[in-house]
Order: structure tokens, then C-alpha cells, then sequence
């Protein structure tokens, strides 16, 4: 655009030139047959024509020359203002296109930036609704079973202890004891012995010392936990691989007591039964309850449930600042 302009420019003046150079060479004329001698003899009037004329003529060459040199100031300025014109139509639409450029660059920057952010809570959220029904669903029912079951199975031995205290005692053991680091044990053979429900069941139930129904109660709570660790076993913690053993040893534990239990309970509710029509299972140390279960449970429900609480703080710092 501006070589367009600076052409016209150059041509407008050339011309302008050339028609001051012709209008010399006119008058040039002009003044040249009034100058010149003919060959008319001189006289005094004569000469004084003759500059009378020469300044006539003078004159209007100069009159001529300043007109036409007005025009090309004229078409000189004509020129700048049409020259600013173009540039500021040219300059507008510049600076409103570099803006927009510049406009769309930073909404894409802010919109990458907030699909990042959408997509990191995203994940955080499946990652936290995971975590929430690890807790809601496994952990935290069996937790509860648990300590429900430890606090029942803990005031039948009180019953026993109170019942006679050289056979049974609770003793002190950090490192294999209960929630509470105790161990429940028997006197048999001359020995104290940890005291195991599908090794000694038959040694307490149905001897007089009321302990059957907290019995029956640890069943009922056991029944639980096998439907929840059947159902929900899934949602064990990737940093607890040992737990779905351990719960393969509980499930395996459970089946072996429900059916001693089931026997000792239909003998004691049937007392004139023919006992020798009742069918013996027998147990050793290896169905014995899976004691890690309660360990592994607890520590798993504690992190659960602080990962939780924390991410939930910290979505409500993020809400207040949003709000602030």
C-alpha cells in the first residue's frame, strides 16, 4: 500500500515538472521573438515596445509558474493526508487482528489449564469415591465386627475367669495378644495354653458355665463378616496384599466353628439326645481365628479414614478461598 502511494506521489510531481519545463520552453519562446533584433531598423520606440512587452510577458510566465506550483503543493499535501488515511485503515485492522490472536492464544492457554485442573480432580475424585467405599464397604463393617466380636469373646472370658481362675487366665502379650495385647489361656495338661474357640469349644460349652450365649453371639457376628468379606473382598488395599489371605483363613476358620457349634448347640439344647448319634469334628491349631485379621483391618480403616478426612479438608480450604 505505501509503494502505491509513494508511485502516485513521484508521477504526480513528474508531471507537475514537466509542464513547468513546457511552460519554459512556451515562454522561453515568447520572450525569445521579443528579445531578438528583426530586420526592422531600431528606433527608440521600437526598444521600448520591445521591454514593454518582455515585461508583459515576464510576468504572466511568472504568475503561471506560482499557480502551477501551488497545484503540486496542493496535490503534494493531497497526498500525505490520503498516505495517513490508508495508514490508519491499515493500522486499525492490524492491531484488532494481533488482539484477537492474542485473545484466542490466552484462552487456550487458560482453557488447557483448566481442563488440566478439571482433569486432576477428576481422577482425585475416583481415586477419593474408591477410597470412600473401601471404608464404607469393607473396612469399616469389619472393623466394627470386629471389635464387636473381641468385646463379646473378652466378657465370656471374664465369665470363665470368674467361673474358676486356676483353669483360666488372661496374660499379658504385645506381641500376639488382642486389641487389648492379652491373651485368653486354659490350663490343660499340666500347661497353659492360649485358649482357641474351634480347639476348646467342646471344653467350655455345655459345662455349666453360661458362656453359650456369647457363643452364639460370636457365630451371628462371624456369619457377617463372612457375607461382607464374600461380597466386598475387591476392595481390599493395594498395600494390604496379605489380607485376602487372611481372609481365606478366616472364611476357612468360620465354616470349621459354625459346625462344631451347630453340633454342641443342638446337644445342649437337646440334653436327653442320644449324644453318640452326634457327629465329632475335629479342629487342630490351623482353623484356628486368623488373629493378623484384626491388625491388618484396623491399621487399613485408620489410613482410609485419614486420607478421607484430609481430602475433605482440603476441598473445603479450596471452597473458602473460592468464597473469600
Amino acid at each position: 500500500m505505501k509503494n502505491n502511494i509513494s508511485t502516485r506521489k513521484y508521477i504526480c510531481i513528474a508531471v507537475a515538472f514537466s509542464c513547468i519545463s513546457l511552460s519554459f520552453a512556451s515562454y522561453g519562446d515568447e520572450i525569445k521573438s521579443v528579445v531578438e533584433p528583426t530586420n526592422s531598423p531600431s528606433t527608440s520606440e521600437t526598444k521600448k515596445d520591445q521591454e514593454s512587452v518582455f515585461d508583459q510577458k515576464l510576468g504572466e510566465m511568472q504568475t503561471k509558474i506560482s499557480d502551477q506550483l501551488d497545484d503540486i503543493d496542493k496535490e503534494v499535501q493531497f497526498l500525505k493526508g490520503k498516505a495517513t488515511e490508508d495508514k490508519k485503515d491499515w493500522v486499525t485492522p492490524t492491531l484488532s487482528l494481533i488482539g484477537v490472536f492474542l485473545g484466542v492464544i490466552a484462552g487456550g492457554i487458560v482453557n488447557h489449564k483448566l481442563q488440566m485442573s478439571q482433569k486432576r480432580f477428576e481422577i482425585c475424585k475416583s481415586l477419593m469415591d474408591w477410597k470412600v467405599k473401601q471404608l464404607s464397604e469393607l473396612y469399616g463393617p469389619l472393623h466394627a465386627l470386629l471389635h464387636q466380636s473381641s468385646a463379646l469373646y473378652r466378657h465370656m472370658n471374664n465369665v470363665l475367669i470368674n467361673s474358676d481362675t486356676n483353669k483360666f487366665r488372661l496374660n499379658s502379650d504385645p506381641t500376639n495378644g488382642d486389641f487389648d495385647m492379652k491373651v485368653f489361656q486354659i490350663f490343660e495338661n499340666n500347661a497353659w495354653i492360649d485358649f482357641r474357640t474351634v480347639t476348646h469349644i467342646d471344653s467350655v460349652y455345655g459345662h455349666n458355665f453360661n458362656i453359650e450365649q456369647y457363643f452364639d453371639e460370636i457365630i451371628k457376628i462371624g456369619e457377617r463378616m463372612v457375607k461382607i468379606i464374600e461380597d466386598k473382598a475387591g476392595y481390599v488395599r493395594e498395600d494390604q496384599p496379605e489380607l485376602a489371605e487372611i481372609f481365606g483363613q478366616y472364611l476357612a476358620h468360620y465354616a470349621v466353628l459354625r459346625k462344631i457349634h451347630h453340633e454342641r448347640q443342638r446337644v445342649f439344647n437337646n440334653p436327653k439326645s442320644d449324644k453318640e448319634q452326634s457327629t465329632t469334628i475335629s479342629a487342630d491349631e490351623s482353623a484356628a481365628f486368623p488373629r493378623n485379621i484384626q491388625k491388618l483391618v484396623q491399621k487399613g480403616y485408620k489410613d482410609l479414614n485419614t486420607e478421607v478426612n484430609n481430602w475433605g479438608e482440603q476441598g473445603n480450604m479450596i471452597s473458602t478461598q473460592k468464597n473469600s
